[in-house]
Parts: structure tokens; C-alpha cells; sequence
């Protein structure tokens, strides 16, 4: 009977599995779609945002397993369906939880990390309609440097529970904290208090009482989603299934040798030989023809055959791999990465990893239509990704621009330039020879840090805009355009250290005087576009790195800002220009957003030890500068910032409220009320009282209780 409930829950589990996979692959391809960034879906534009819901309807429709898709972007604090957006106050009065506050909500949603996340079944009021809804939160991979999105989806219980129905007994589903998601009978055997504990020995069998009921449990726990499936059924049950299956196995036992008996002399008559018969199964089953292999050779050659039907299906089941290693790639060309270190931390676990110092990017652009369809661009990734030069490491993905591919490819010496120079000039050979691809490949310089790989990438795109010169079908250098151009402009070396000490400085009017004279040099030293877009990189990155070195607290870099692969995308000065100042911008502002919340957070610190401490007598201004760490004049000179007031003001009036507070609500005399607010002299009390209320305390008694 074990072995029966095992076996059942193996194929619940492998079921429900299958379903969750299909719905992290869906997150993952949310968290990698460039028109759902956070940048894309500002409620400033609408179309765009109407776009971006328009793509996460295309997610889930056809899959009756979710009942909805939610993405919640921090940055916005918003929630965007398949068919509307929300504010956090409209969502939860829409969806309105039995057990998922707007505090819990916030916290779930900004802390949330690996592993997945699954709520219980709890009552959901859609739309004042109430609904048995499963949440299952799906975290992005963990981007410490990328803004923090979160997807979700809503399961309906009964979805879950048509699944999980059993005849022989309840079902019962616990999520990854072994809480209980659903089960398939709602028996109310899940309500047991030494169920949990059962749980908790993590064993494969056991039993638990019930109202007088000894229940016999077989648990299973799936390894892919940390979910653990139990199976609760009545002993007397089990035993009376027991013993119908002992008749059934006796009098199986009697037919079987009965018809054994038969079969062995009318075989015998045959001739029956069955490793000639398994062999020809083999064959049948195989398309082999082993008729020079004896018996055992063909069962060796079956089981090797098995294994690698095995392998081969194991391959399949990793449908996780492509949208996760595009998200990668797609931070590394974006420089959402501080590190290599970080960047192979994120990667390792689907083996995407850099082991080389020096990077660059190459463009791979074919001819109109010779390979448009998705499934080709990445069996041409995967075969180029298993066939590099020794020493090389190289990861691609494919681009919604002209159906091209980008790739990254990673080395550490500067002589292996040749070597890849080699390679390329293969490379393209054999694409043109084998396949008939008439391919555009552009290659940008190598860097050593990999924030710099925008700018190869912006390179490699220059480089392949560069064949309109150079002519399609061939590989082409960004090295060699630079070499064919004189600079006919001196690089701006001492507006880009102005420009440093001014983000240093937070000096906007500076900033924008510098914009403006860089603005001017471009215009007006006809450069070149490409070299127009590296100086622009340059700008970008020197702003950056200055606020790093100011404020490395509160900035960090935002998956859409900067996006400096879009550098590579603008065909005119100006459109190029309009983006880099709304970029450097953005940045310079979100240091000063920084700044500011430093303050608010500073000040509501002082406000809360003022309010906890009034109530001592032995308040000293002195003693709260210790606490945190400065001298009593600078905390006087920061407290009248703020405020506008002083401490000594600020306490005085905290008592004096207190005091009011106390005189109406309680009968408690004077003296007593003054050591609850801190002061131990009674007429000095009386005299600041009548000048700060225009009253003594006891006529304000009498006045507060009359009315």
C-alpha cells in the first residue's frame, strides 16, 4: 500500500512540477522583455505602458493553470496585470486578502529571494468576489545592481485540488516552509497538532491520531520545488484495501500457476526461445539490424540505448537554460555588473561564467531573410557557442534588431587578438561556405573591466553600420575605423575632470554649462556619429563613477538607467544627445534624492529619542549628542534646521501635551502627573503651564471634564 501511495505522489509531483517550470520559464522570459523594464511601463507613457500589458497577456494566454499574471516593479510601487495597472491601495481593494496586509505585502515583495515563494490557500475578495487563491512569487535572479521586480501569479484552489484528488484518501500539499497549501478532501486531518511535527522528522511513512482515528501518512518531497506531498489515510481503511489485495494476490497466484502450467507445455512444444525473441525486440525497437550480435550483445546495446534516451531527455527538461542566460548576457552588454566576480556568481548555476580578463563583442548580421525564425538563430548560437579556438570563451543571444546575434567573447592576453582575428576570418568563411550565409560580422575592441563591455558593444554595432563603406559580407574592426580617421577635434580632457568635480561637488548650474559647451563641440567639430557615441559613453561613465565615490550607500545603478547599449541604436547627433542629457540628468538627481533621504531618515531619528527620553527628568541635550555621535552644538545648530525649533521647545511642548492629556483623562493629582512627563518642580511647572495655555492645570481640568 506504501509503495502505491508513493508512486501516486510521484506522479502528482512530476505533474506539478512541469506546471511550475512552465511558470518560471514565464517569469523569466517577463523579467528579460525589454518592453516590460520598469522605464517602459512609467504610467508618464501610456502607450508604452499599454504595450508592455499587451506582452504580459500574450504569457498566460492559452494556460488555464494560472488565473492571473502581476508584476510589481518597486520602483514604481505598481502593479501591472494582463489587462490593468494598480497602485498598491487599488490592488489589495481589488484582490483583497484574508491574510496578506499591505505591510506584509511590501515586505514580501522587497525582501523576496531565492528560493521561490508559495502563500497557502487563503480567501481573496476579486473584485467583492471571494475566491480560494494559491500565490506563487517568483524572485528575479538576484541582481543586486539591477531595480528589484517581482513576479506573481494567482492559482485558484480548485485548480490545485482537481489535481490532487486520490480515492483512497486526502491529499495534502505543504509549500517550501511546510505550510499547508491545499489538500484534496479539506478532511480537516491538516489541522491535527502533531501533524506538524510528523512533518518535521522528515520521514517517508508513518501515522498520526485524528479524533480517535490512527491515520497512516506517506510523504514525498519534490527536490525541484521544495514542496512536500502527503498522503493521509484511515489505518482501517488501508488494512480492509490490504486485505482485498492479499485475496486478489492469492487467487492471481492460483490462476497465474494454473496458466503457467499451460503456457510452459505449449511453449515447450514451440520451441520458445526468448532471447531470440528479445533480440528481435530490440531490433524492432531500435531500427537496428543486429543479426551478426549474439543475445547478450543486444541486451548490452538495449541498455546503452535507454541510457542515452535518458540523457538526451535530461538535455530537454533544462528549458530554464536560454531565458535566463539572455537576462545574464543582457546586464553584462548594459554594465549592470560592478564585477566579473559578480557577474559569474549569478551564472554559475546554468554554467555561464567567465574565466578571462579581457572582453569584447562582435555583431553577427545576416542577409535579409536568411534566418529569421528564433529556433535557427539559436542552434546557430549553441554551435557557435561549442566550436571556439582554445583559451576563448564566448556566450550569445539573439537581438529583435534585423534578426542579428550578439556575442561576448572573453580571453586573457593581449596576443590572443590574433588568434581571434583568425578565428572571425574562419568563422565567416565557413558560414558562407557551409551554410550560404552571407553574414556581417563587427567586432569591437577588447576591455579589461566589465562595465566596458557597452562600449564594445557600441563598437561592434558602429562596426557593422560601418558596411555601408566597407561592403556586406565581411568582417569588419572598429581598430581599423578608428585608424582611418584623424581626430579633427582635441579630447575634452579638462571638461571631463570639470565634470567629475561638479557631480562631486553637486553643482547642477555647473553640470549643465558643461553639458551645453560638450553639446557644442560635438555639433560643431563634424566627428564622426560612432566617435560622437563613445564620447558620449565616456560622459556616462565619468558621472557614474563620481556619484560611486560620493554616495555609494543610496545609488546604485537601476535597470534602466543608464541603458547604454541604446548609445548604439541613435543615427543623428541630436536624438543622441536628447538621451545622454536626460541620463547624466536622472543620475545627478538621484544623488540629491539620496542626500535628502538622509536627512529625513537623520531627523526622524532625533524626533523618536526626543519622544522616548521627554518623560526622564534627567534629559540632557548632552547626553542625546552622545548617542549619536556629534557635539551638542552641532546637534542643536542640526535640530533648528530641521524643525525650526529648538530641543528645550520641542520637550516643553511634548510634556505640556502630555500633562493636558493626563489632567482630563485621569484624576490623578499634580505631583503625579509631573513625574510621568519629567518634571519635579511643581510651581515652576504651574507658572510655564498658565504661560504656554493661558490657564493653570486645574482650571484646564475643570474645563476639559465639563465639556
Amino acid at each position: 500500500m506504501n509503495v502505491s501511495n508513493k508512486n501516486m505522489l510521484l506522479h502528482l509531483q512530476e505533474n506539478l512540477d512541469n506546471r511550475l517550470i512552465e511558470l518560471n520559464k514565464i517569469a523569466y522570459q517577463i523579467y528579460s522583455n525589454p518592453l516590460l523594464t520598469a522605464y517602459n511601463m512609467k504610467i508618464e507613457t501610456p502607450l508604452n505602458a499599454k504595450e508592455g500589458i499587451t506582452e504580459l497577456k500574450k504569457y498566460i494566454t492559452g494556460n488555464n493553470f494560472p488565473y492571473e499574471v502581476f508584476v510589481y516593479y518597486q520602483e514604481l510601487d505598481r502593479v501591472y496585470s494582463s489587462s490593468v495597472t494598480y497602485s498598491i491601495p487599488e490592488f489589495l481593494q481589488n484582490f483583497h486578502y484574508s491574510a496578506w496586509s499591505r505591510e506584509q505585502f511590501y515586505q514580501d515583495m522587497r525582501s523576496l529571494n531565492k528560493p521561490n515563494m508559495t502563500k497557502p490557500a487563503e480567501i481573496v475578495s476579486i473584485f467583492q468576489q471571494e475566491v480560494p487563491i494559491i500565490t506563487y512569487l517568483v524572485p528575479s535572479p538576484g541582481l543586486s545592481r539591477v531595480s528589484k521586480v517581482t513576479v506573481f501569479f494567482m492559482i485558484k484552489e480548485d485548480t490545485l485540488t482537481n489535481m490532487l484528488k486520490y480515492s483512497n484518501g486526502d491529499v495534502i500539499l505543504l509549500n517550501e516552509s511546510l505550510q499547508v497549501i491545499t489538500s484534496s478532501r479539506n478532511s480537516g486531518y491538516s489541522k491535527s497538532d502533531n501533524l506538524q511535527a510528523l512533518i518535521r522528522q522528515n520521514q517517508v511513512s508513518g501515522s498520526v491520531q485524528w479524533d480517535g482515528v490512527k491515520l497512516l501518512t506517506t510523504f514525498l518531497k519534490s527536490t525541484n520545488t521544495g514542496w512536500k506531498y502527503m498522503i493521509l489515510l484511515p489505518e482501517q481503511e488501508a488494512m480492509k484495501q490490504l486485505n482485498d489485495t492479499k485475496f486478489l494476490f492469492v487467487m492471481a497466484f492460483f490462476f497465474i500457476l494454473l496458466t503457467a502450467t499451460g503456457v510452459i507445455a505449449y511453449t515447450m512444444r514451440l520451441n520458445y526461445n526468448p532471447l531470440r525473441n528479445l533480440k528481435a525486440f530490440a531490433e524492432n525497437k531500435t531500427g537496428r539490424l543486429l543479426s551478426n550480435d549474439n543475445e547478450i550483445e543486444v541486451l548490452h546495446y538495449t541498455f546503452d540505448h535507454i541510457f542515452k534516451m535518458k540523457d538526451e531527455l535530461y538535455d530537454k527538461v533544462q528549458n530554464n537554460y536560454w531565458p535566463v542566460k539572455e537576462f545574464l548576457l543582457s546586464n553584462v552588454l548594459q554594465g549592470n555588473f560592478a564585477n566579473m566576480e559578480e557577474c559569474n556568481e549569478e551564472g554559475k548555476e546554468i554554467g555561464f561564467v567567465f574565466n578571462h580578463s579581457l572582453c569584447h563583442v562582435a555583431i553577427f548580421l545576416f542577409a535579409e531573410h536568411a534566418i529569421n525564425e528564433q529556433a535557427d538563430r539559436m542552434k546557430l548560437i549553441t554551435l557557435l557557442e561549442q566550436h571556439l579556438p582554445e583559451g576563448i570563451e564566448g556566450y550569445g543571444k539573439t537581438s529583435e534588431k534585423n534578426g542579428t546575434l550578439i556575442f561576448v567573447y572573453a580571453h586573457s592576453e593581449v596576443e590572443d587578438q590574433d588568434v581571434m582575428k583568425l578565428y572571425f576570418s574562419n568563422l565567416h568563411a565557413w558560414l558562407n561556405e557551409t551554410y550560404g550565409l552571407q553574414t556581417t560580422i563587427g567586432v569591437g575592441n577588447s576591455y579589461s573591466q566589465v562595465s566596458w563591455i557597452s562600449k564594445s558593444y557600441i563598437e561592434a554595432s558602429t562596426a557593422v553600420d560601418y558596411r555601408l563603406i566597407k561592403g556586406r559580407n565581411n568582417v569588419i574592426y572598429f581598430s581599423d575605423i578608428s585608424l582611418e580617421h584623424t581626430l579633427q577635434y582635441n579630447y575634452p580632457v579638462q571638461e571631463m575632470k570639470a565634470l567629475e568635480t561638479s557631480v562631486i561637488e553637486g553643482n547642477m548650474d555647473i553640470i549643465n554649462k558643461l553639458l551645453e559647451s560638450l553639446y557644442q563641440l560635438i555639433n560643431t567639430s563634424g566627428m564622426p556619429l560612432f566617435e560622437a557615441r563613445c564620447l558620449c559613453f565616456d560622459m556616462i561613465n565619468t558621472v557614474i563613477k563620481s556619484i560611486c565615490l560620493v554616495d555609494k550607500k543610496h545609488f546604485q545603478l537601476k535597470k534602466d538607467y543608464p541603458d547604454i547599449m541604446s548609445l548604439a541604436g541613435f543615427e543623428t547627433i541630436d536624438e543622441l544627445w536628447t538621451m545622454v542629457q536626460t541620463i547624466i540628468t536622472e543620475l545627478c538627481s538621484r544623488m540629491k534624492d539620496g542626500e535628502q533621504s538622509d536627512s529625513q531618515d537623520l531627523h526622524d531619528q532625533l524626533t523618536a529619542y526626543i519622544q522616548s527620553h521627554y518623560a526622564n527628568n534627567q534629559f540632557s541635550v548632552q547626553a542625546m549628542a552622545s548617542h549619536f555621535g556629534m557635539s551638542q552644538s552641532h546637534l542643536s545648530y542640526l535640530f533648528k534646521s530641521m524643525r525650526d525649533s529648538t530641543i528645550s521647545d520641542y520637550i516643553n511642548y511634548l510634556r505640556i501635551e502630555k500633562a493636558k492629556q493626563l489632567l482630563v483623562q485621569t484624576d490623578e493629582p499634580l505631583t503625579t502627573i509631573l513625574l510621568q512627563i519629567g518634571y519635579s518642580d511643581v510651581s515652576s511647572f504651574v507658572r510655564k503651564f498658565k504661560n504656554t495655555v493661558g490657564t493653570t492645570p486645574g482650571a484646564f481640568r475643570k474645563t476639559g471634564i465639563a465639556k
